[in-house]
């Protein structure tokens, strides 16, 4: 869905085969590849872009997510993981175009900590799981194939889970989205907040 945004594409059928689509890596590498092998085609019809007209903000505990007027949609995104100190805290902030999109966060893979998957592997979970797919934070090393692709990939990654789940709405607008450790429950009741604001002001 991140990637299908950043296309602009709003005129799609998606058809799966199984219970849910293909994992991958967490990445959207594997969409932007699909996309732009099929080619975009330019439909003759007018879609509105709406645009966030005044601050919007969701505060559960540490975690925050505000909307601010803006003629451009723009991400920024801060992540904080005291306790993973190869984590640590981390920002970063783009300008939502496809080739930003592409370039930019497409290769960002999800990641967890090793304590938070340890006690599924040993109950035989996730088989799926494997450092071709992800990547893992133990101790004071990062575990993956390839290391990382950015300094600050995790939170790239955030950033593209934020804006695959705010494209649910499914409206195109403007505005300044920032998050301070968003996590995809918290995304969805602002994507809530944001549809309202914007059917609201649009009407």
């Amino acid at each position: 869905l991140a990637a299908v945004r950043a296309y602009e594409i709003d005129n799609l059928c998606i058809e799966i085969s199984a219970g849910e689509p293909p994992a991958g890596n967490g990445s959207s590498d594997v969409f932007v590849e699909m996309i732009e092998q099929a080619g975009v085609v330019e439909q003759d019809a007018h879609v509105s872009i709406r645009k966030i007209t005044q601050p919007l903000f969701l505060t559960e505990g540490d975690i925050h997510i505000v909307g601010l007027p803006s003629d451009e949609y723009r991400i920024s995104c801060t992540l904080h993981y005291p306790q993973a100190r190869m984590v640590g805290s981390q920002y970063y902030s783009t300008v939502l175009t496809s080739e930003n999109f592409k370039r930019e966060l497409a290769p960002c893979r999800t990641f967890s900590l090793y304590e938070e998957v340890s006690h599924l592997i040993d109950r035989g979970l996730i088989k799926g799981a494997s450092l071709e797919n992800g990547v893992v934070v133990m101790d004071d090393a990062i575990v993956s194939k390839g290391g990382l692709y950015f300094p600050n990939e995790m939170v790239r990654h955030k950033m593209l889970d934020l804006i695959g789940d705010l494209s649910l709405i499914g409206i195109n607008f403007t505005g300044h989205i920032i998050a301070i450790k968003p996590g995809h429950s918290t995304n969805f009741r602002f994507a809530q907040k944001l549809y309202h604001h914007l059917s609201l002001e649009n009407t």
